[in-house]
């Protein structure tokens, strides 16, 4: 069941139209939440996004800029940039374990653990 909302505590509906004059908010009854939907064919509405945020305030307004389809590319550049971030911190790790690895393995052979676990020659893992 939606609700059409025009007129909220904070005059969020009417300020999210400063940003895109289709911009409609309807509450969500039944899932029990907001929805921002454009108009810009009337006859086809669609959800713009989901309000992740509990209520309406100015953080729906910050979400409605950074969201916009202008900024797409810019969007897909800090997710380019975060994954890269990952990546070099995965490979770090690896990094380090295979360092770890190879000292304990250093360790073993110079403490004559090598043949308990028969151990034949010292390798560089990493």
């Amino acid at each position: 069941m939606y609700e059409p909302v025009k007129n909220d505590l904070f005059d969020i509906a009417s300020r999210l139209q400063t940003i895109d004059k289709f911009y409609l908010i309807f509450n969500n009854r039944k899932l029990n939440r907001f929805e921002v939907h454009t108009n810009k064919n009337p006859s086809n509405a669609s959800l713009a996004f989901v309000v992740p945020f509990g209520g309406l305030d100015n953080r729906t307004l910050d979400y409605a800029k950074s969201t916009r389809r202008e900024r797409a590319d810019e969007i897909e550049q800090e997710i380019l940039i975060a994954n890269q971030g990952v990546s070099r911190e995965k490979e770090k790790t690896t990094r380090e374990l295979g360092q770890n690895l190879t000292e304990m393995l250093s360790f073993a052979m110079r403490n004559g653990l090598d043949t308990k676990f028969n151990i034949k020659e010292e390798k560089k893992w990493f």
